[in-house]
């Protein structure tokens, strides 16, 4: 009787305990986990849409209320679900969000009319299956700098973080309210080298987590190239830049000849708009290590940035000389060829990235080379 009697008690215990578990969110401290998708481009070059989404990630990640889902995780999940990081539908949100266990999830898109830039940017509630908030904007005759801040504001509007008014200041005889509690910080597991902390941070999937480990590598053996390196890709990837440019330049003085350092420092500048200090990294990245074909499709990218056409379809065209699977460097050709004059090239380069290209997150892609190449009079 009295085994009854506790068994009973034992599996009320288990179910109420899965239930409490059940109802309960999943959060980071007293952080919402958020998934952030790149922006859709509309009228505007993939890769800008994808810099700017930084800025969205950036801005979201600097309120302190949200813990932002790893970019490696979300390109996983994409990866399983067969979805592309753009042009999601509802319920295609929905089972992402479920699947990487986030509470919200934002989408959004970056087109341009004219001039015109615009900026749409929308915020999902995953549990209730519920659009919370729809912020539009836009700006013309928009330098790079009013772009940048028009999206930082755009997301921050979103959230609740901001607003395009000046707040208002606390009354005389209000008191102002106590800052939010903060989270306790990350332990470092004590008694590890430099090397074990550094490898442990390759594979931390909480990209604040790794940082702090790398951080925490770099204390133990400051002579260590490649954490300065892992630790500056990271920086990048929350768009804290002058960071990572700093952590490149000690992995720099260090090693000299680190053509991966110079590449992401090119990357750096690229985000900068510093151009022709990008082109100057990757051509000594290219030039250390000549056999790296990603090194010669962002020489292409930033060449045509500075209007450099042939000199951009000559990197690219090496680019696939060194990997002729680099997808996107058909796609980049075409371009080039286009804005050059030359239609017939680059209509077949349009034509062989449709050939290519079979990712089910790249296809909104093909239809654009499409139509790119019924605009040159072409057919596919």
């Amino acid at each position: 009787m009295i085994k009854r009697y506790i068994a009973a008690i034992s599996i009320f215990t288990i179910a109420l305990a899965i239930i409490i578990g059940a109802a309960k969110p999943t959060v980071a401290g007293d952080k919402t986990t958020v998934v952030v998708l790149d922006l859709e481009a509309t009228g505007v070059e993939k890769h800008e849409a994808k810099i700017l989404s930084g800025y969205v990630r950036d801005a979201i990640f600097k309120t302190g209320k949200y813990k932002l889902v790893d970019r490696k995780q979300l390109e996983a999940a994409l990866k399983e679900l067969k979805l592309s990081m753009t042009g999601l539908s509802e319920d295609q949100l929905i089972r992402l969000g479920k699947l990487l266990q986030a509470q919200k999830m934002i989408s959004g898109q970056l087109g341009k009319m004219g001039n015109t830039y615009t900026i749409s940017l929308q915020l999902m509630d995953i549990q209730t299956a519920s659009i919370e908030n729809i912020i539009n904007d836009r700006c013309s005759q928009c330098s790079t700098d009013h772009l940048f801040s028009l999206v930082s504001k755009a997301s921050l509007k979103l959230v609740g973080g901001g607003s395009s008014a000046e707040p208002s200041p606390p009354t005389p005889h209000t008191p102002p309210p106590p800052p939010p509690p903060q989270p306790p910080p990350q332990v470092v597991p004590s008694g590890m080298s430099a090397k074990q902390l550094y490898d442990l941070a390759g594979k931390e999937n909480d990209i604040n987590r790794r940082i702090q480990l790398y951080r925490q590598s770099i204390q133990l053996d400051p002579n260590y190239p490649p954490a300065y390196n892992d630790l500056a890709v990271d920086l990048l990837e929350l768009n804290r830049i002058n960071e990572a440019i700093q952590e490149l330049n000690s992995a720099l003085r260090i090693k000299p000849n680190y053509a991966l350092a110079h590449y992401n420092l090119g990357r750096a500048y690229y985000k900068q708009q510093n151009y022709h200090g990008a082109l100057r990294e990757y051509e000594t990245a290219a030039r250390l290590n000549p056999k790296r074909a990603s090194y010669f499709f962002n020489i292409g990218l930033v060449q045509k940035k500075l209007n450099n056409y042939m000199e951009s379809a000559k990197a690219y065209l090496k680019c696939l000389e060194l990997d002729p699977d680099y997808i996107d460097a058909y796609y980049n050709l075409g371009m080039v060829y286009q804005a050059a004059g030359n239609k017939q090239s680059a209509i077949y380069y349009y034509r062989k990235y449709i050939q290519k290209e079979t990712r089910p997150s790249e296809q909104e892609w093909v239809e654009k080379a499409k139509k790119k190449i019924l605009e040159l009079g072409g057919s596919y």
